[in-house]
């Protein structure tokens, strides 16, 4: 082993200048024969001896020593979040920005991350709580957190310790909202004498609840006309990166042949070949790149869809209502929980179980169908079991005690 691999284990040590010592302690140790110097930021030699017995700790439990992470600031943890989501892919990215600029104005451009304490979160948070709704501060409190934890993740760790983070705010945001099957079948009709494309695609919507962003990007390669089966893979808007397979039958059979046949009308027009199931001809202002008539996907139908609800009677709905209207109507066939995630790309059986509106008319069946067949005999038995004086006596009927029974 060479020297330089077994030197010392480390030291304590102020600068000089013509012989007389300034500024802080230094701490130098080695980690596999690598010199390492950190600022104590100290003068007393206790405290600087501290820290480098700290350090060696750390070494002799096998962690590495991350000397530079009480200088590490809270812009370079979301730093390392945007890579590490860029490096995943995820679709979060897209929010980071607006997450770190929160931050920045709450605690400070150059705030380092080991100031922050529970303190110091509780008073930004209630400094946003009035101005910002409660699921805004709770993203953005989950943003900082995982910054923070993969901070404490990586090799060497950025950050030391990660803080305790106040409770969640309580959320009530949670949509209700939901179609009777009339008021689908009306929305339908009246948007389908403008726009058959926009019928077809909320249509869709309505009866397997996937997101309008996954129908949007829906195209050609997965759809099997010879099976009837819709088949998406990873990169098709699957969930969780698994395959789904949808049976094309019944309206979505029905949805699927009058796509194709627009597409086939397209192609012999123009002979180009639209690669989207739900698109529609370009009818706006020039745009580079688009002209009148290009294929373009469903993106924008909020003007629509007001008109729509203003005419049926519903003011106020929004689209993703046809999304908790496929979940209830799954629910009430009796489709369990499993196959209905399946269908409608639900993650989570939470994310489902907000998703699942039980309406006033189906908790009154539910009790007609309990009360059903209950004559006064069984009213009288359910009236031995409830709570009340005398209850054990009633239920135990001519039974004697334990100390009748002895004597």
């Amino acid at each position: 082993m060479s020297r330089r691999q077994r030197y010392g284990l480390g030291r304590i040590f102020r600068h000089r200048r013509h012989g007389v010592p300034y500024g802080n302690y230094v701490v130098e140790f080695f980690v596999r024969g690598v010199q390492h110097r950190e600022n104590s930021g100290t003068r007393d030699a206790q405290a600087a001896l501290r820290i480098l017995k700290a350090r060696l700790g750390e070494l002799a439990a096998g962690r590495p020593p991350a000397p530079h992470a009480r200088q590490v600031t809270v812009e370079r943890l979301f730093d390392d979040l945007d890579a590490r989501y860029t490096f995943e892919e995820r679709p979060t990215r897209k929010n980071l920005p607006g997450h770190r600029a929160a931050w920045r104005s709450a605690l400070g451009a150059g705030c380092l991350a080991a100031d922050v304490s529970t303190a110091t979160l509780e008073r930004a948070v209630d400094s946003w709580r009035g101005r910002v709704a409660a699921a805004t501060i709770n993203r953005r409190l989950e943003a900082l957190r995982r910054a923070y934890r993969l901070g404490a993740r990586v090799t060497p760790p950025t950050v030391l310790h990660v803080p305790a983070f106040p409770p969640k705010l309580r959320e009530d945001n949670v949509r209700e909202g939901f179609f009777s099957d009339a008021t689908v079948v009306a929305l339908l009709d009246h948007i389908r004498t403008g726009d058959p494309v926009l019928a077809d695609f909320l249509e869709w919507f309505s009866w397997l609840g996937m997101r309008p962003g996954a129908i949007r990007d829906l195209e050609w390669p997965a759809v099997d006309r010879e099976t009837s089966a819709l088949r998406l893979v990873r990169g098709q808007r699957a969930n969780k990166g698994k395959p789904r397979w949808v049976p094309l039958t019944g309206p979505l059979a029905a949805i699927i042949e009058r796509a194709w046949a627009r597409r086939v009308a397209y192609a012999q027009e123009t002979g180009r070949l639209v690669p989207w199931i739900f698109w529609r001809r370009y009818a706006g202002q020039p745009h580079p790149g688009l002209v009148a008539g290009d294929p373009v996907r469903i993106v924008d139908y909020r003007k629509a869809w007001r008109s729509a609800c203003q005419a049926v009677g519903c003011i106020g709905a929004i689209p993703y209502d046809l999304r908790r209207t496929a979940v209830r109507n799954l629910k009430r066939q009796g489709t369990d929980d499993s196959t209905c995630m399946a269908i409608t790309g639900h993650k989570t059986r939470s994310m489902l179980e907000r998703y699942h509106i039980v309406d006033d008319a189906a908790v009154a069946a539910a009790l007609e169908r309990t009360f059903v067949g209950r004559g006064p005999s069984e009213a009288a038995d359910l009236r031995r079991i409830l709570p009340g004086p005398g209850r054990q006596q009633r239920a135990g009927g001519g039974r004697k005690s334990a100390s009748k029974r002895q004597s």
